[in-house]
């Protein structure tokens, strides 16, 4: 329908110039693929919002002028939207001991190890409002995925042990009937203060039976309490502590790192609300070791800070100095070691209780020891570094004067096992030298970690962003400081190794702006990737920094002074440019010049919408090319628009709406979306009963249980500037496979209506006849699925629509309305 017989906002036609042009077969069947016979115009292409390339300008009109597309199928057979399957209804970890209540958000995220692996991270409370975080599928004990939730930091507390406990094998009452369940979990006894290693598990009965990695200690006694981990061994005590935020504003947060999740339960105070990594593991710890050469395997997903801390399961001794011919320089030498994961991360230094030991015409030597069972199952490495001091006198070191000299692989064979009464341990002997100072590596320990920043503690966050292998944070709180931070930034430097340090988050100071926009005190709300650019939107303003690998070269430049972001989950990235919602105000996209305005031709429509109420979330649709943001209604539902489908100044929208009836006593809340390979997850409460459910948009032609409704409207259109219309009959083609449901319509002429349901697929072509004396005006407009007779389910495919008519003389006759 082009643009010469559109008439938005109550303008009507544009000239007889224009109208003559509409009489030609040539540009309708050109433009529009389209056709006059008759006194009949046929349009074979459902356009939506029709416009002519070859004009200007189009009469800004309301939303119901921008919503002309077919059902479930985006104008010239591009998706509007595919029906919805069901993807999850209730969340129960895989103990069964944990049922999610109240759903709070679901991320969907993808890792490769072991291998393609979609993961789902999901926050909800259980009975009492206790939070907990799950994640979808895991690896227990194996590189096949378990496709059930495993509570993150689960434990099971408060066994007492059963009989006395014989050689490797320590029985309790209870426990998973699931074999192996707890292999590789670590078995605390509270009562010994005592961790050792679980190998594997079987149930007989109503008793568990675990079989340790080493034989129990002698003192384990039948009235020992015992507390199970399978997660967090270096530091069990967070496993109690996990939580994340249900403050507005202060989301928690989910991020795929590599091959692995990093989360944050959001920006606040409490201890569990820190990073957690999850990630696969499978490796054999002390393979080849004296008196365990089998070594020790851990097989599964393990979580754990996301902080590389120095874990009580690692000691490092005082030196012990000793003459020899190979003898380091006199003075006094400091030393210590640097955990590092099978990934590169690096957490600070650990030195001896003496930290340095003073040498005339010496060596010296001391042990690494390693409890198995305290030992964080990420670690791989410990880095030992060596340093002179300058001066005799010195009691501490700067870290450019302590070098990288070797490492102790924790896989390797390097280690032997003692076993006392109590837990055995790994012990390694480390010599340090003349040879080995001299054959030191250029790297210094600042050098090795890419920062000197030995106090800073990790953040918990509630805005993050990898941009260039750098991890960017906002809205983060500051647990040595003990501040919140809420327009300023940190971010990850890089290591010697090239692999961006998350254990440590600088500030920005030395290269930009830390709190970004000293004049704008408002917060940073969200932080997003566009080409090597990391953009910056706070409240009311907007800002990007180029992320060279230099940070000497970053500068903070402006986007807007005026423009910012309170709704941060509506900004996304897509593939044509950033988006996002400013409740009240419009919609805005940006591509690296200014921001500009994605809803003009509904601007009063969008300012009225409740984004506010329900925190609105939004989501990028790849089969259809839309960008997508929820609302707050009673019904609820969501707008797209539509990237290729441009209209003057914009972009095409249409509108999805839940329920659908005005007596519908059901509230639909969209609580998070994502996407994930092409495929669009929506997470939706049902308000009337506190139910809840996850579905995904797929091939389905229904909609997985839930009332989802197409909505459009054709904008208003008159066929000529002198004449009114009488229309004599419309038709609707169909697809005969496409689709399931009906479609009821209205179709207005001037100020009459007449209403037309039980529309299917079964009948290709209809036709209906317009009834005297609703035939006559200078406006038509067409609805489809009309707010009081819509139709749930609806997945219908528009062929065409095409109507008859005579034009009559418009002499202000009072009986042909306008």
């Amino acid at each position: 329908m082009p643009d010469n017989v559109y008439s938005g906002s109550g303008v009507v036609g544009r000239t007889a110039e224009i109208i003559q042009q509409l009489d030609s077969p040539q540009t309708l069947d050109r433009l529009y693929g389209g056709e006059i016979t008759a006194e009949q115009i046929k349009y074979k292409k459902w356009l939506g919002l029709y416009t002519r390339p070859t004009k200007g300008t189009v009469p800004l009109g309301a939303l119901e002028d921008v919503k002309n597309f077919s059902f479930n199928k985006k104008t010239d057979a591009m998706v509007q939207r595919t029906g919805a399957t069901e993807y999850a209804t209730t969340f129960v970890d895989v103990s069964g001991t944990k049922t999610i209540t109240t759903l709070n958000k679901v991320v969907h995220l993808s890792t490769e190890s072991p291998s393609a692996t979609n993961i789902d991270i999901t926050f909800g409370q259980t009975s009492g409002a206790a939070k907990h975080i799950f994640q979808k599928p895991f690896f227990h004990a194996s590189a096949t995925a378990t496709d059930s939730n495993l509570w993150i930091g689960e434990y099971l507390t408060g066994i007492t042990i059963k009989g006395t406990p014989s050689g490797t094998s320590v029985v309790f009452e209870g426990g998973s009937s699931t074999t192996n369940y707890y292999r590789g979990w670590q078995l605390y006894n509270y009562t010994r203060a005592s961790y050792i290693w679980v190998a594997s598990s079987s149930k007989g009965g109503s008793d568990t039976t675990l079989i340790l990695v080493e034989n129990a200690p002698a003192d384990y006694a039948n009235t020992d309490v015992l507390t199970l981990y399978r997660h967090f061994h270096d530091n069990t005590s967070f496993c109690s502590s996990i939580t994340y935020s249900t403050v507005s504003g202060r989301p928690p947060v989910a991020l795929q790192q590599g091959n692995a999740v990093l989360l944050s339960g959001g920006m606040g105070t409490a201890t569990g609300l820190k990073p957690i990594w999850t990630g696969y593991v499978n490796k054999t710890f002390f393979y080849g070791s004296t008196n365990y050469a089998a070594g020790i395997n851990y097989q599964g997903t393990y979580a754990t800070e996301a902080e590389i801390k120095n874990t009580s399961g690692i000691t490092i001794s005082t030196g012990t100095a000793s003459s020899d011919a190979t003898h380091l320089p006199d003075g006094r030498w400091f030393f210590c070691y640097v955990p590092e994961t099978d990934d590169g991360q690096r957490g600070v230094p650990t030195y001896a209780g003496t930290a340095y030991i003073d040498t005339v015409s010496q060596k010296f030597s001391f042990t690494m020891t390693v409890y198995p069972g305290l030992l964080n199952k990420r670690l791989r490495y410990l880095n030992l570094f060596l340093g002179i001091a300058p001066n005799d006198a010195d009691t501490t070191i700067d870290w450019n004067y302590l070098y990288y000299i070797e490492r102790l692989d924790l896989l390797g064979s390097d280690w032997t096992w003692t076993k006392t009464t109590s837990e055995g341990y790994f012990l390694a002997t480390c010599t340090m030298d003349g040879d080995k100072w001299n054959n030191k590596a250029s790297e210094s320990l600042a050098q090795h970690l890419g920062h000197t920043l030995n106090t800073s503690s990790t953040c918990s966050f509630s805005v993050g962003k990898f941009i260039n292998n750098r991890l960017f944070v906002a809205k983060y709180y500051d647990y040595v400081d003990a501040v919140e931070y809420l327009d300023q930034i940190r971010y990850t430097p890089f290591g010697s190794n090239g692999i961006g340090q998350l254990n440590k988050l600088a500030n920005l100071d030395a290269q930009t702006q830390s709190t970004i926009e000293q004049g704008d005190a408002t917060s940073v709300q969200k932080l997003l990737k566009w080409e090597d650019k990391l953009v910056i939107l706070k409240d009311g303003s907007s800002y990007y920094i180029p992320v060279s690998g230099d940070t000497s070269q970053w500068q903070l430049i402006t986007i807007s002074n005026n423009i910012g972001c309170k709704n941060p989950d509506t900004a996304i990235e897509t593939p044509f440019m950033l988006v996002w919602c400013q409740s009240g105000e419009d919609i805005y996209g940006w591509s690296g010049a200014s921001p500009f305005s994605l809803a003009q031709n509904w601007l009063t429509t969008f300012q009225a919408l409740d984004l506010t109420t329900a925190l609105s979330t939004a989501w990028y649709d790849n089969k259809n090319k839309t960008y997508n943001f929820s609302y707050y209604s009673t019904l609820g539902g969501w707008y797209s628009m539509f990237f290729e489908c441009p209209i003057v100044n914009g972009f095409k929208w249409g509108h999805n709406q839940f329920g659908g009836l005005a007596y519908d006593t059901v509230t639909y809340k969209i609580i998070s979306a994502s996407e994930r390979a092409g495929v669009v997850y929506l997470a939706v409460e049902y308000m009337f009963n506190t139910t809840y459910k996850t579905i995904y948009f797929s091939t389905a032609t229904t909609d997985a249980g839930i009332a989802i409704s197409p909505y459009f409207k054709t904008a208003e259109f008159a066929l000529s500037e002198r004449d009114a219309m009488k229309i004599l009959k419309w038709y609707l083609s169909l697809s005969p496979t496409t689709g399931v449901g009906e479609l009821d319509c209205k179709i207005t002429i001037g100020s009459n209506t007449q209403q037309y349901s039980n529309i299917s697929k079964t009948e290709t072509l209809h036709s209906r006849g317009v009834l005297f004396p609703t035939c006559s005006g200078r406006k038509l407009q067409f609805e489809f699925n009309m707010d009081t007779y819509r139709v749930y389910y609806t997945a219908l495919e528009v062929y065409s629509l095409e109507f008859d008519y005579e034009l009559i003389p418009y002499v202000g006759d009072a009986t042909i309305t306008v």
